[in-house]
């Protein structure tokens, strides 16, 4: 997502401040990320593509604020890399971190069922979807031949 207002409006719709753990998934170019650091987040992206991983590591330096970890989204397992981070940030308080991300298409659905249920580790979820997406995910009604397991799913967690 290279829309800088729009990479600015997902950031204040999760209301992201200072001190905020942050879960981006699919960095690609680091355009959202840049806007996520400027927030003054703490920001630990999953990037599958081994070069977009590089670029955004590049893009970026060294900074605390940033871990960039090349795997599949799909096959991340949150409470073993993501928990321990989010820990070491909250300094042993309860603390819940936010998901921020423009999802890739054919991930959509099964990042949704993966990440919706952790209510436990997130507060907010803002996922930019395409329009296709979204609406299978969360526009289908139970009178409709496209209402799917999905939606029932979607509806239970997310209070749609």
């Amino acid at each position: 997502m290279l829309n800088a207002r729009v990479n600015e409006e997902l950031v204040a719709a999760a209301g992201v401040e200072e001190g905020d753990v942050v879960l981006e998934i699919g960095p690609g170019t680091g355009s959202l990320t840049a806007a996520l650091l400027a927030a003054g987040a703490t920001i630990v992206a999953v990037e599958k593509d081994k070069h977009m991983a590089t670029l955004v590591r590049d893009r970026f330096g060294s900074t605390e604020q940033l871990k960039v970890i090349e795997e599949d989204i799909t096959k991340f397992h949150v409470h073993s890399h993501f928990l321990p981070i989010l820990e070491e940030k909250s300094h042993g308080k309860k603390k819940y971190a936010k998901v921020v991300s423009n999802l890739p298409f054919n991930v959509s659905t099964e990042v949704v069922k993966q990440i919706l249920p952790m209510g436990d580790v997130f507060s907010v979820m803002v996922l930019m979807l395409q329009d296709e997406a979204a609406l299978r995910l969360a526009n289908a009604s139970i009178q409709t031949p496209e209402y799917r397991p999905i939606n029932v799913f979607v509806n239970f967690y997310s209070g749609t």
